[in-house]
């Protein structure tokens, strides 16, 4: 499960389709987007990325189910 942030997250989810990127998201293809947030300065969205990164895989599935019931 992949977090990272992007201005414009459909661009970046083209970017890593393509092989461009993330190595980590190119060998794991096909990938999708399940989830975004808006926040209003790049501090805040370093923070809240570093935030989930954090997380094991579980909680952010927890997290995830949460946020999308």
């Amino acid at each position: 499960m992949y977090t990272g942030i992007a201005q414009d997250p459909q661009e970046r989810l083209k970017q890593h389709l393509q092989g461009k990127g993330s190595r980590y998201v190119a060998s794991r293809r096909p990938a999708k987007i399940i989830y975004t947030e808006v926040v209003g300065s790049l501090s805040e969205a370093l923070k809240r990325e570093a935030q989930v990164k954090s997380w094991n895989r579980s909680n952010k599935i927890k997290n995830l189910r949460l946020n999308l019931a």
